[in-house]
């Protein structure tokens, strides 16, 4: 059975607040006119259905005000997935790079060509997000906090990331978290934020980095962590031979 939106359950009151409205005014008319009832029955029965009457407009009248509140008040369910270009949906699993004499694990962004000499890009560190609102309710002014537990940006690249801002940082110019703010979600929508350019995104050596997307909306605040999982090269060639990278679609 389809569920009701907003809009038909405030239609459906005030049809209802109509309806009964109408049920009066034809009640009082055909009391007044009804043979064999007097005068002053007719307008001592008219005065009683009238208190009656009363009585449930009132009270349909509250219901259709509760509800309109309950519609402009309910909070949407936000659920984020994010997908890195080689991972599946909702998983980060990323290859070491060989060390190079800096703090922190250096993540590969280019890998030895596959039958052929020299290297090629290997653009690990591509992400995307998308958020699904699972009510009928907007979600109201989203916003996106990524945060990177165990992982560091440190900024040596220089390249834009778009929409996406440095939220937090643990000493100059390292980037912990980034933020995305942006229109409304739609009840049942889903949406596509901008893509995440990670290509300065190392360990900071902690052994079990995450990943965790905080997202807003107004009536909600809800935080899912993403476990990351480093691995090799030789390692990640054995889980996942001859993979082809990509988004979400």
């Amino acid at each position: 059975m389809k569920r009701l939106g907003p809009a038909a359950i405030l239609w459906i009151g005030w049809i209802a607040l109509g309806g009964t409205l109408l049920a009066l005014i034809v009640g009082i008319v055909l009391l007044s006119g009804w043979p064999g009832v007097s005068t002053p029955d007719a307008i001592a029965l008219s005065g009683n259905f009238i208190a009656g009457a009363t009585f449930v407009l009132a009270a349909l009248a509250a219901v259709v005000a509760l509800l309109a509140y309950r519609v402009t008040t309910q909070a949407p369910d936000l659920i984020p997935e994010i997908k890195f270009w080689f991972c599946p949906v909702n998983q980060v699993i990323l290859v070491k790079a060989a060390p190079d004499g800096k703090a922190g694990i250096r993540l590969a962004t280019e890998r030895p060509s596959v039958g052929s000499i020299g290297t090629t890009t290997f653009p690990q560190l591509r992400a995307w997000v998308r958020i699904r609102n699972q009510r009928l309710w907007s979600a109201r002014q989203p916003a996106v906090i990524v945060h990177f537990d165990g992982m560091v940006l440190t900024g040596e690249i220089y390249f834009s990331r778009g929409p996406w801002e440095t939220s937090r940082t643990d000493s100059p110019g390292k980037g912990i978290a980034l933020r995305w703010e942006g229109m409304a979600i739609h009840g049942e929508e889903l949406r596509d934020l901008p893509v995440l350019a990670l290509e300065d995104l190392r360990g900071s050596g902690t052994e079990h980095p995450t990943i965790v997307l905080e997202v807003f909306a107004e009536g909600f605040r809800k935080s899912f962590p993403f476990p990351v999982e480093l691995v090799t090269l030789d390692e990640w060639d054995g889980r996942f031979p001859g993979a082809t990278g990509g988004s979400f679609y």
